[in-house]
């Protein structure tokens, strides 16, 4: 073989070599775009979540503030005013007016009930339950004595207590901790001294019944 053709041979070799090279970056280079592609995308799908998720804890610690702050409000002034009265003998009118407030409460707990687990939707219902209540006993000293009446204040805010340290953990970032705090609650109430319901406490929840109908909550 003279030295021109090997010339041409080795030129081709050359250049085969070349686009093989090419050839070979390009396929990893389409790799690696593929999976930049792909991270990109499973990133604006975790962001998307995250958001959603921030918007949907948002939404749930607006309700549970709302809640929180209205039932505490009409409980606290019914129990402070219960005090004063025991101190000074004379009833004093509420500044809060109990049943204005019954109808934005009633929208928070169906929607509270929509996103909640349902410890939080039970416990809503009996602190609920307890504003009205609140209100009717106060306004009623011949019919309960104001021993019973201030137990019944009493009770209400140790349940909104509890419902506040439930809906505060639901709000945790620490997996578990709504059940850690729903025990803690139990064992509080399997404590003898909470067990008992007066016979006076009863009654008065029957009388609820009576002027509300069963379906005041």
């Amino acid at each position: 073989m003279d030295n021109e053709w090997i010339a041409i041979i080795a030129a081709a070799m050359g250049a085969g070599g070349a686009i093989l090279a090419q050839i070979v970056s390009a396929s990893f280079s389409a790799a690696r775009d593929s999976r930049r592609l792909e991270w990109e995308k499973e990133t604006k799908e975790e962001e998307a979540k995250h958001r959603q998720a921030q918007r949907f804890l948002d939404q749930k610690r607006g309700l549970y503030a709302r809640f929180l702050d209205l039932t505490y409000t009409i409980m606290q002034e019914v129990s402070s005013k219960l005090k004063e009265e025991g101190r000074t003998k004379k009833p004093a009118p509420l500044k809060m007016k109990v049943a204005e407030s019954l109808d934005e409460l009633n929208s928070l707990r169906w929607e509270i009930q929509l996103i909640s687990p349902g410890e939080i939707g039970a416990q809503i219902e009996l602190v609920y339950t307890y504003v009205p209540l609140s209100g009717l006993i106060y306004y009623r000293p011949d019919e309960f004595p104001l021993e019973h009446r201030e137990s019944t204040a009493r009770k209400g805010l140790r349940e909104w207590r509890d419902l506040r340290l439930m809906m505060r953990a639901d709000l945790s970032p620490n997996l578990g901790e709504l059940e850690k705090v729903i025990g803690q609650i139990e064992r509080k109430k399997l404590n003898p001294g909470d067990q008992s319901e007066p016979e006076e406490h009863r009654r008065i929840i029957a009388r609820i019944d009576e002027l509300f109908g069963p379906g005041h909550q």
